[in-house]
């Protein structure tokens, strides 16, 4: 097995939201009394994870998952609240445009200046500038400051500049979705190959999961901060869709219901007559609802809903749609 390279232990990071904002200033100073004055948001609560050099990780879930959280402490940009995290990797980190380079810099200048930084200087940092500015493209404005470049452009930049070294560990933060499809499949073949040595771990969120998928052998699904799943790609993709699905199912649903009126959640038990068992499993292919006898509305079960106002079947407990005596059911 290949040696863990970060190791994180019930890492759990809290902010505080503060109600005003000279409340964050008296905070900093230890100034801040009383109650009310703020809340706290847990961004991640109780990560816990191991990454083995040479791993592709790709770290998925929606807006405000925890996903840049989490690199910004894997990469030292802030500290957990509580917790554990160990990294053995020097990390090259492209986690926001704009925080790596100097704008007033020219890009000449800045990739000089990162070079040197990395501890190259003289005849082998003017051959890696060749590398940076042809893999860029940027031929026509190297010697431009970095200020003036569009945000495609400074991504460009960014990732020839830090990928012109292989790291140790590369962990990348969305940046690949900026600007336009070709050079973002360039840049993932360089990753690709790059990863292929197996000297170099990856730790990329994106929120493109299938081109995700094609670059990571691992996926992890956080959501309010928590791990829910952590898997292979095609595994973890399965779940995130049927979350997804769900989701957008529940919001149709409701904005349904709101245009019905008003109405009241019902639960229906089944039971057999004289309390004998029934045989397993039992399928149903309708529901109906009747006031004295008079039946109002009736939901199909097995099929697609029709949009029937009254009845809304909740829930993914059933089973697989089956014909069952010439109907739809379910189980």
């Amino acid at each position: 097995m290949s040696e863990i390279i970060i190791s994180a232990r019930n890492v759990t990071k809290t902010y505080r939201l503060y109600t005003k904002p000279h409340y964050r200033f008296l905070d900093v100073l230890g100034l801040l009394r009383g109650d009310g004055k703020y809340s706290e948001h847990h961004a991640l609560h109780g990560i816990n994870i191991d990454i083995r050099r040479g791993e592709k990780v790709a770290l998925i879930g929606r807006n405000g998952a925890g996903k840049s959280t989490l690199l910004k402490i894997i990469t030292g940009v802030t500290a957990p609240t509580s917790g554990a995290i160990n990294v053995h990797a020097a990390a090259s980190a492209l986690l926001q445009i704009g925080t790596t380079f100097h704008p007033e810099f020219t890009g000449r200048e800045n990739i000089f200046a990162y070079l040197a930084h990395m501890g190259i200087a003289g005849k082998e940092a003017e051959t890696k500038l060749v590398e940076i500015v042809d893999f860029s493209e940027l031929e026509e404005y190297i010697d431009q400051p970095v200020k003036t470049y569009s945000t495609g452009m400074g991504a460009r930049l960014m990732f020839a500049t830090s990928t012109a070294i292989q790291p140790d560990l590369l962990v990348i933060d969305e940046i690949l979705s900026v600007g336009d499809a070709y050079f973002s499949q360039k840049s993932f073949e360089r990753i690709r190959e790059m990863c292929e040595s197996q000297r170099t771990t990856l730790l990329l969120v994106s929120h493109d999961i299938y081109a995700a998928a094609k670059l990571c052998d691992r996926m992890i699904w956080l959501d309010h901060g928590r791990v829910l799943v952590d898997s292979t790609p095609d595994l973890v993709i399965t779940a995130y869709e049927d979350s997804i699905r769900r989701q957008e199912e529940r919001r149709l649903r409701l904005k349904r219901l709101a245009a019905a009126g008003p109405s009241l959640p019902m639960i229906v038990e089944l039971r057999s007559r004289h309390s004998r068992a029934l045989p397993s499993p039992v399928f149903i292919a309708r529901v109906s609802l009747a006031i004295e006898g008079t039946v109002i509305d009736s939901l199909p079960i097995g099929v697609p809903e029709t949009g029937t106002a009254h009845l809304v079947r909740e829930g993914t407990a059933w089973g697989d749609s089956i014909h069952w005596q010439g109907r739809r059911a379910q189980a």
